[in-house]
């Protein structure tokens, strides 16, 4: 709902001008044209016109308050994964500790925003009683933040709730990670599958090192997805929803994946139909690290880096395009996310062939102590 905005006649000189007050309270004027060849009847009649199209929020729109608009731009954004929506809940919650739940739209400023940009910025973390940590405001974090704050605003924009976004001339640049992909040989994941406690948690790890697989990926693949026969499989988005981490695909099976489908299918229990079988969707994470410290390895973010080298090896036998399309990615996303610098190109300059994952050795001394304790053991 809008109401009309008073237009007043102004004078500027030799000119007339329109005058009225935007939601934010501030001034705002526009020519009408010289005095000298329009008389001051006909430029308030000009203005009289213009307050048919020159309309500043009315009273239901401009007075919603952030609590309001949360429910309602989270009904607009139903659509989204349910990650994504988290991701929005937590950018509202942010916006709402800082304004209040009760904060109309309207009156918070450029200034107010750039405000909450320096909270989030020196905000604590927070820790959970089981230590594990959530809504971390690095970097990234921050970045994630206002970035969904500004689209928040945006789809307030959209909706007529406001006139001018407040973070829309906000830069939010996002941050570069720290260092470079790590790249991981299939030597190094052969040495973790014999370490797999079933077939299962074999196919989790060929899936991600073979086919390019997302973790989530992995688990959701079915038996009806696999085509033995033409040496392919099917990635169908969860849900039926695409979103920029769900892509239907057909990924090309390699002879030693195909092994690990194989006997993955033959063990498989009965009345079962994930080809990851045996590998749980809460805790599949931490039990991936705990079965590759049994064999004596280790790197950062497990399968997400085991799916990298996948993609840096299809880059290198098929070109960038398709290894993007197999991936489930663009080319741009995998040259800023995905590639990665093999040891042997490393190796052709220093003559030395350490081909493993670079691993600190004080680290790789504490994942062999680990390992040959016999009692830590993997329970799935």
């Amino acid at each position: 709902m809008t109401r009309k905005a008073p237009v007043r006649l102004r004078s500027n000189g030799k000119f007339w001008q329109a005058s009225w007050r935007d939601e934010y309270g501030r001034e705002q004027r526009r020519g009408i044209g010289s005095k000298a060849k329009l008389s001051r009847r006909d430029a308030l009649a000009k203005c009289q016109e213009m307050a048919a199209t020159v309309t500043v929020m009315g009273e239901a729109g401009a007075d919603m308050t952030l609590e309001a608009w949360e429910g309602r731009q989270m009904a607009l954004r139903g659509s989204l994964a349910e990650t994504t929506l988290a991701r929005y809940k937590l950018a509202h919650r942010r916006l709402q500790e800082h304004f209040g739940a009760d904060r109309k739209l309207r009156s918070i400023t450029p200034g107010g925003a750039n405000d909450f940009r320096l909270w989030l910025e020196a905000l604590p973390s927070e820790r959970q009683p089981n230590y594990k940590k959530v809504d971390l405001l690095g970097d990234f974090s921050v970045w994630s933040i206002l970035t969904l704050s500004k689209s928040i605003f945006a789809d307030a924009v959209a909706d007529e709730r406001l006139a001018k976004n407040p973070f829309g001339l906000m830069r939010i640049a996002q941050p570069k990670k720290d260092g470079e992909n790590v790249y991981v040989s299939a030597q190094f994941v052969e040495k973790v599958i014999e370490k797999c406690p079933g077939a299962g948690w074999k196919c989790m790890f060929g899936l991600a090192r073979y086919a390019g697989l997302r973790a989530k990926e992995a688990m959701a693949l079915e038996r009806g997805h696999v085509d033995i026969e033409n040496a392919t499989l099917f990635v169908f988005p969860r849900e039926s929803r695409r979103t920029t981490k769900q892509r239907s695909r057909k990924v090309p099976i390699c002879p030693r994946l195909m092994a690990l489908i194989v006997e993955s299918l033959e063990s498989m229990p009965d009345g079962e139909s994930l080809v990851c079988w045996g590998v749980k969707t809460n805790d599949y994470a931490y039990h991936a690290r705990k079965i590759m410290r049994l064999a004596g390895e280790d790197w950062p973010d497990p399968l997400q880096t085991l799916r990298a080298s996948c993609a840096t090896d299809w880059d290198e036998t098929v070109g960038e395009f398709v290894a993007a399309k197999w991936s489930g990615h663009t080319v741009g996303v995998a040259r800023t996310y995905y590639k990665s610098v093999k040891p042997e190109a490393v190796a052709k300059v220093t003559g030395k062939n350490n081909f493993g994952p670079q691993v600190p050795e004080n680290a790789r001394l504490a994942i062999v102590s680990f390992a040959e304790n016999e009692n830590m053991a993997v329970r799935l």
